[in-house]
C-alpha cells in the first residue's frame, strides 16, 4: 500500500494591530517561528485584522484557503496560537470543523497536542470548544480591560484619539515668541512650546502612558514653520472669513470647516471630472483651524 504523502505546511499569521496585546507575538515574531518550524517564506500569509472579522474578509486567508482546500496535495496549516485563527466562538470552530472536513490538519506551535491535529470525536470537539471559549473570553478581557483605562486616562483630563499639533494657547504663545528676537527660528520657538507641553502632562501616569504622552507633547520645527508662514488663504478667503465671523463670532474651527465647504464647492466641473486632479484639488481647499486663528489674531493686532 503506497505511503500517504506528507501534507505541504502553509502558515498563517494575524495581528489586530500595531498595538496588539503583549501577551501575543508581534507578527514578525509569528513569522520567523513559522519559518522556524519549516514553513517555506513563499507558504506564509499574513494579515492585520481583527480577531472577531470573518476570514473571508481577508484575501490573505482566501489564498491560503484556495491552496488548502486543493484536492492534490494534503494540507497542513500552522499557527502561533489557535487565537490567530479567530476570537470569536462559533467563527473559530466552524474554520477548524471546515477546513478539518476538507482534509487539513492543524499544528499549534510549542503545543504538543495539537501536531498535525484534527478533531476525530466527541471528545475532541469539547476540547476545541474549551480552546474557542479561551480566545474569545481573552478579547473581551482584553476590551473590557481597554475600556477601562481610556475611562481613567478621560478622568484625568488627558484627550484621547489623535493629538492636535498645535492648540489656540500653542498658536497665540508662537505668535508672542515669533516677536522676540532671542526667537527668530522657528526650531527654538518649537522647543519651547515643546516645553510648555511637556510641563503640562498630568503626574502619575505609568511609563508607556508617559512616552506616548511626551510624543504627542513634542512639536516639531516644520509645523511652527507652516504656521508662521505658510498659512494657505488667499484675499478672498480673507473676505469670507470677515463674512463667516457674523455667524460663528471667533469659533476657528467652524469658520476653517465652512470656508473648506466654500473652496471645495468652487471647485471647476472639469476638475472635478478628473479623478487624479480633485483629489488634489480637495486637499489645497482644506482649511486649518490655525490658519484662520493666525488671520484673526493678526487682524486683532492691526486693528
Amino acid at each position: 500500500m503506497a505511503k500517504s504523502p506528507d501534507p505541504i505546511a502553509l502558515g498563517w499569521a494575524r495581528v489586530s494591530t500595531d498595538k496588539e496585546d503583549k501577551r501575543e507575538q508581534t507578527l514578525e515574531q509569528q513569522i520567523d517561528a513559522l519559518l522556524k518550524y519549516g514553513v517555506p517564506a513563499e507558504n506564509i500569509y499574513k494579515d492585520k485584522i481583527s480577531g472577531t472579522i470573518s476570514l473571508d474578509r481577508s484575501e490573505e486567508w482566501a489564498a491560503l484557503s484556495e491552496r488548502a482546500l486543493a484536492p492534490s496535495q494534503p494540507v497542513e496549516i500552522v499557527l502561533a496560537s489557535w487565537s490567530r485563527l479567530s476570537r470569536d466562538f462559533w467563527k473559530f470552530l466552524a474554520a477548524v470543523n471546515h477546513y478539518a472536513s476538507e482534509g487539513c490538519v492543524f499544528t499549534i506551535l510549542g503545543d504538543p497536542r495539537y501536531q498535525r491535529y484534527a478533531p476525530r470525536d466527541s471528545a475532541d470537539g469539547l476540547m476545541l470548544a474549551i480552546e474557542a471559549f479561551g480566545s474569545t473570553s481573552l478579547r473581551e478581557k482584553i476590551s473590557i480591560a481597554t475600556k477601562a483605562k481610556l475611562d481613567y486616562l478621560k478622568s484625568q483630563g488627558i484627550k484621547l484619539g489623535r493629538p492636535e499639533k498645535l492648540t489656540l494657547a500653542d498658536c497665540d504663545e508662537i505668535n508672542r515668541l515669533a516677536q522676540l528676537e532671542d526667537f527668530k527660528n522657528p526650531r527654538l520657538i518649537a522647543e519651547e512650546i515643546s516645553a510648555h507641553r511637556l510641563a503640562a502632562i498630568p503626574e502619575g501616569l505609568d511609563d508607556p502612558e508617559r512616552e506616548r504622552a511626551e510624543k504627542h507633547a513634542r512639536v516639531s520645527r516644520p509645523i511652527v514653520y507652516r504656521y508662521l508662514a505658510l498659512t494657505g488663504l488667499a484675499e478672498s478667503d480673507f473676505m469670507l472669513i470677515d463674512v463667516l465671523r457674523s455667524q460663528h463670532g471667533d469659533d476657528c474651527e467652524a469658520i476653517a470647516k465652512d470656508l473648506t465647504a466654500a473652496r471645495i464647492a468652487s471647485i471647476p466641473e472639469e476638475t472635478a471630472d478628473d479623478e487624479e486632479a480633485y483629489a488634489k484639488a480637495l486637499k489645497a481647499s482644506t482649511v486649518l483651524r490655525s490658519s484662520v486663528y493666525r488671520y484673526l489674531a493678526k487682524e486683532a493686532a492691526d486693528a
